[in-house]
């Protein structure tokens, strides 16, 4: 060793004329067992002097994209504090002891909060027995903007639901027009896209502008046709069933009009191609909720009473009546169903003292469905009761939408933990968290066929998971053989240019020895990992549709990889840019 430091000596003052050389770094190398810094590294397609790829094609190049524009407002403000006006459920008769039904009550609070166009609707501390009111698909229903439920902290206010026949019901659904993306609004024009859009764009050629202006929202869509199809090598899986896939969808705002040259511009870039043969085409979205809010409580739900039978809990048993996969199936404990610009915040499910297992939820956790903007943000989500198939067992699912955040939120032992689903969904962002433990139910075996964090039917585009810590699960983009048992298309394809930036692992799954699989359409990327376990996979079960195969850099390096964070990076360079050419 004192041969090591003369050593040392005589050699530093030259490292210190090199550029870029963490003396440390390389003096420990030479230390055999002697853990050392890594050196900071930057990946090859995320530069100093990376700028948004405008010019590149989805089809054919590598590329990152710009991510920051997911969440509430674009990142760009935080999450409000509404201070009111305020309606206390107590004053319409919730009892906050528990032992009265407080459905009608706090309903009448949200009723009312609505009537005045705003409003904050506070539960004090306390728990609030509710359940479903006769054919309703909801306990409880915001169906206006401006609302807030608002609770004294997720350790002091509970939503006890205390009904388990809850098929196809949320305990608290937020619901906009029910019309679907995939459908104009009837007053709406169906104006075409007159050139292909083959790269990130802003910029939409369109063949008239009548009908729009600034400031409206629209939907920018194409077919899935059998050329599209083709085009991603799935006509043996996905051929003839176009409009079950629906095709590729963006919520977007106009921001500009150019009447000369017939072009509108909008507010986020599209995350993949859209082609004229496809019947590429804008209209107007129908109306969303906006500035919807839920904060401060936690939510759990009374176990079925069928539980610790073996039998009824398979993953096709929510198909029969009388089993109690059935009553519970694709129940949800929050979904946001066209929302917009709208957050859910610090909300936990929780371990009702009624409930015998550890049960906290009978299926899924939060469902965002066909919204945009959303932020969920420091939420906690587990153990669900049922995670069979058919759309079970999800803690924190987003679905046909685009440009969602769910940040620092926490999600254990369910059949998947953090999901996105379907064509239509796009832009999407998971930042730093925890999933944990899936393959996981309360009920019958204990065990389901689902497991991982995973992107989910059908070739969502573009979407960022970012700084997220795995503990006994691993995030999953592969082809897909399963689906297509009621009639779906099998999963195929699940996703195309969605990146991987900087995950950590505890733990491997039981049944992985990674932390990723991505084996995308086109290209995705996996770019460093740390932490106890690190390993990734890029194996296909269809090399041929697939092709080439994922981008990988960094593989256990992540914690010297710079920026830590994709999103909070590209958020920053984003606002200094506006800030920049701001007057």
């Amino acid at each position: 060793m004192k041969t090591f430091f003369g050593w040392l000596r005589l050699i530093t003052p030259s490292l210190r004329r090199m550029n870029h050389v963490r003396i440390g770094a390389l003096c420990l190398a030479f230390i055999p067992g002697m853990a050392f810094a890594q050196a900071p590294w930057r990946s090859e397609l995320y530069p100093e002097s990376w700028t948004p790829p405008w010019d590149k094609p989805f089809e054919t190049e590598k590329l990152i994209q710009d991510f920051s524009y997911a969440g509430y407002h674009m990142g760009e403000v935080e999450l409000p504090v509404i201070s009111g006006p305020v309606f206390d459920v107590t004053a319409y008769e919730a009892d906050p002891t528990g032992k009265k039904d407080s459905t009608l009550a706090i309903q009448k609070a949200i009723d009312a909060a609505s009537a005045k166009g705003a409003g904050v609707v506070y539960l004090p501390a306390g728990t609030y027995l509710v359940s479903p009111q006769g054919t309703n698909s909801f306990v409880l229903r915001i169906s206006h903007s401006n609302i807030v439920l608002r609770g004294a902290g997720r350790d002091k206010t509970f939503l006890f639901n205390n009904s388990y026949q809850m098929r196809l019901k949320s305990i608290i659904l937020a619901e906009g027009d029910p019309t679907r993306w995939r459908d104009k609004p009837t007053s709406s024009p169906v104006i075409a896209i007159t050139r292909d859009l083959l790269t990130p764009t802003i910029s939409i050629p369109v063949a008239s502008l009548a009908g729009f202006k600034v400031g409206d929202w629209i939907m920018l869509r194409a077919d899935a046709t059998e050329e599209f199809i083709a085009e991603h090598r799935m006509t043996d899986v996905w051929g003839g069933m176009g409009k079950r896939l629906a095709g590729v969808m963006f919520q977007r705002q106009i921001v500009s009009v150019d009447e000369k040259n017939l072009r509108i511009t909008i507010d986020v870039p599209i995350r993949y191609y859209l082609k004229t043969r496809d019947k590429a085409r804008i209209y107007l979205a129908a109306p969303h909720l906006e500035e919807v809010g839920m904060e401060g409580f936690s939510i759990g739900n009374i176990q079925h009473p069928k539980v610790k039978e073996t039998e009824g809990w398979g993953l096709i048993d929510f198909t029969k009546e009388g089993n109690g996969a059935y009553d519970v199936h694709a129940s949800a404990a929050i979904t946001m169903n066209h929302v917009r610009n709208s957050w859910i915040s610090n909300i936990a499910s929780y371990h009702p003292a009624e409930n015998q297992t550890a049960a906290h939820i009978l299926s899924n956790g939060i469902v965002i469905q066909e919204s945009r903007g959303v932020t969920i943000a420091d939420c906690d989500f587990e153990r669900a009761l049922y995670g069979g198939g058919g759309g079970n067992g999800y803690m924190f699912r987003l679905q046909y939408s685009n440009e969602c955040l769910v940040r620092d939120s926490v999600c254990h032992y369910s059949r998947h933990g953090f999901v996105v689903a379907g064509m239509a969904s796009s832009g999407n962002v998971f930042l730093r968290g925890t999933a944990g433990h899936t393959q996981v139910q309360v009920a019958g075996l204990g065990v389901t066929a689902g497991k991982g964090s995973d992107h989910h039917m059908y070739l969502s585009q573009s979407d960022l998971i970012d700084s997220v810590t795995l503990d006994g699960d691993f995030f999953d983009a592969h082809y897909r053989t399963s689906g297509n048992t009621f009639g779906t298309p099998a999963h195929g394809q699940t996703s195309v240019h969605s990146v991987y930036w900087n995950l950590k692992g505890l733990s491997y799954h039981p049944k992985h020895e990674y932390i990723v699989h991505s084996d995308q359409a086109r290209w995705g990327y996996i770019i460093g990992t740390s932490g106890k376990v690190s390993g990734v996979a890029t194996d296909s079960l269809a090399a041929d549709k697939t092709a080439p195969v994922d981008f990988t850099e960094g593989v256990g390096k992540g914690e010297a990889l710079q920026p830590q964070s994709l999103y909070l990076d590209q958020l920053r360079r984003r606002i200094d840019s506006k800030k920049t050419a701001t007057p």
